[in-house]
């Protein structure tokens, strides 16, 4: 059994300053050395993380987070026991979500009537969602412009 730790807090630094790059090369190096795995997400303004592993790993860290300056309003939202992963990939995987998505998602994982199953689906998805619609995107806007031509003549006018 492993111990899965869902999270909520309020970023104290901008999207863009380095802060986040910061966090993960020191989560994804401590994770290792420590069993654990996960996945943030970051909005503007919120980090939302699920963090699993062994039950005292997870319980330090969730520990040192609660006391880090980076972040304000720490709010577990659910500790849960799991048979299996749910981010085994991943030392610390990262994404950003878009915050009218964000503030919804936040109100269904503080709903106590979600189970434990469905806040790890919800947390689950949202990562898989975000990647497949990137390389999606990615997929499209690279049929479009190889199928584009240009010219020097067409780039003048």
């Amino acid at each position: 059994m492993i111990t899965q730790v869902v999270y909520v807090s309020r970023a104290v630094h901008p999207m863009g300053r380095g802060t986040d790059r910061d966090i993960l090369r020191v989560a994804r190096k401590r994770n290792a050395e420590l069993g654990l795995t996960g996945f943030l997400f970051r909005t503007r303004t919120h980090y939302i993380q699920l963090l699993e592993g062994p039950p005292e790993a997870v319980g330090q860290v969730t520990e040192s987070l609660r006391r880090d300056p980076r972040h304000t309003d720490f709010d577990v939202i659910r500790t849960m026991q799991a048979d299996t992963r749910s981010f085994e990939r991943f030392a610390m995987g990262y994404d950003d979500v878009l915050q009218m998505r964000a503030a919804a998602f936040i109100e269904s994982l503080k709903s106590s009537a979600i189970s434990d199953s469905s806040l790890r689906a919800h947390v689950e998805l949202l990562a898989v969602g975000r990647r497949r619609k990137k390389a999606a995107l990615a997929a499209s806007l690279g049929q479009f412009v190889s199928g584009m031509t240009f010219s020097r003549r067409a780039s003048r006018q």
